[in-house]
């Protein structure tokens, strides 16, 4: 996965535009991401609503990022 893939299913699937270092910062929390279940883990993302571009902060869980990246 690259920092555009990121950027792509932010926008796709949770309706969240990132600026490429926001998308960095997902790869690199993405790639220290515990071996284990990981459960309860998340990412903390900055970015703008993909409709009306509104500043928003969201906390994303880890399980939904990494089932679509498998």
């Amino acid at each position: 996965m690259d920092a555009e893939e990121v950027r792509n299913l932010f926008r796709d699937r949770l309706g969240i535009l990132l600026e490429p270092e926001m998308c960095r910062y997902v790869l690199k929390q993405l790639g220290t991401a515990p071996a284990d279940d990981g459960a309860g883990a998340s990412i903390p993302v900055i970015g703008g609503d993909a409709r009306t571009g509104v500043a928003l902060r969201r906390v994303v869980p880890l399980e939904l990022l990494t089932a679509v990246q498998s």
